[in-house]
């Protein structure tokens, strides 16, 4: 997986904290214009959240990889290549 598109739990807290934008971040744009317009949910979204990041952020990184691996099939179809956690 490229480096740019791998994203660290660290950065999304910050940016989560500094001014709302770890949906953004975590390429969920539609969800974080939402998440601003109520409020954080009112605030009790931003509690959540609070919890939430990193299995958001593992969700993403894996997702991506997964993706990663398909291109990589593509490419060289006669190879086995699989996820090993």
């Amino acid at each position: 997986m490229k480096a740019a598109s791998k994203k660290d739990t660290a950065i999304a807290y910050l940016c989560w904290f500094l001014v709302g934008v770890h949906y953004f971040y975590l390429g969920k744009p539609i969800i974080n214009i939402l998440y601003w317009i109520t409020g954080g949910g009112f605030l009790i979204w931003m509690f959540i959240d609070l919890f939430r990041i990193p299995g958001m952020v593992r969700r993403y990184n894996y997702k991506k990889l997964e993706e990663a691996i398909a291109e990589a099939k593509e490419l060289y179809p006669s190879e086995h290549i699989t996820i090993e956690s």
